[in-house]
């Protein structure tokens, strides 16, 4: 009977955990979001990643590909 009720604890703690960690996750996710469009986005399964709105974000990505395509020539 021990060991049934110790089993019972232990999953019941795990799914616990594994629930407050998603808890976390999604709560951490909504406060680094910028609005509601940016969370619902970031949130919905398997989406594009945007574009960095940063235009120094922006320009050192197009140097990035601008690299990439230049040793792509040679």
């Amino acid at each position: 009977m021990l060991f049934i009720i110790t089993i019972a604890l232990i999953a019941f703690t795990a799914w616990r955990e594994y629930n407050y960690g998603r808890e976390r996750r999604d709560l951490l996710n909504r406060i680094m979001s910028r609005d509601y469009g940016e969370y619902s986005t970031s949130s919905s399964a398997h989406t594009e990643p945007q574009k960095p709105r940063n235009f120094v974000a922006a320009g050192l990505e197009r140097g990035r590909e601008q690299l990439k395509q230049a040793k792509e020539g040679e």
